[in-house]
């Protein structure tokens, strides 16, 4: 039970993380839209005060877009990831990891680890995270979702493409 609440803990920090970086990049986006905005009002060449003013409105569209998103799901709870974890986690089919590590020269950088969950309508849930934040994720998960399957494989990839159902483990009766 307790890595049940330390997992659900991870997942709400995660989901804030995730939050409060969309936040920061659309502030940055806004910025920059008034910046190539304040650009184009003071530049003489016109084809150049166009192409700032075309890259000021698509930057406010995306950041509009990133606080709409934001303000949908300001709450973490409200995730839908933590709603199907909650009310129906029989819709998470297949859980695995994407390992990213970024070494530019051979220099160690950072490594990056994603936990994808697939659920039976064929869509997909991710969650970033420390390998430390997703370990304790996955533990809480296996627990959660003893009908789920985990870790990746293209033979996986194949059954899931053809049915999700086809990684169903268990005999839990599935109510549609």
């Amino acid at each position: 039970m307790n890595e049940l609440l330390d997992g659900m803990l991870v997942v709400q920090k995660l989901l804030r993380r995730e939050r409060w970086l969309k936040l920061y990049v659309a502030a940055m986006a806004l910025a920059a839209s008034g910046a190539l905005a304040g650009v184009a009002y003071r530049v003489a060449d016109k084809p150049l005060a166009v192409l700032c003013v075309v890259l000021s409105m698509v930057l406010i569209v995306v950041g509009v877009r990133l606080i709409r998103d934001i303000a949908q799901a300001w709450n973490p709870r409200q995730d839908a990831l933590l709603q199907i974890l909650h009310q129906s986690p029989q819709l998470i089919v297949w859980v695995y990891r994407i390992h990213t590590h970024l070494a530019p020269f051979g220099i160690y950088a950072f490594q990056r680890v994603d936990l994808v969950l697939r659920l039976t309508n064929g869509s997909m849930l991710h969650l970033r995270g420390s390998i430390r934040e997703i370990d304790c994720v996955e533990q809480m998960l296996r627990v959660q979702l003893p009908h789920a399957t985990f870790g990746y494989s293209a033979e996986r990839e194949q059954w899931y493409t053809a049915n999700p159902m086809l990684l169903w483990n268990g005999d839990f009766e599935w109510d549609e």
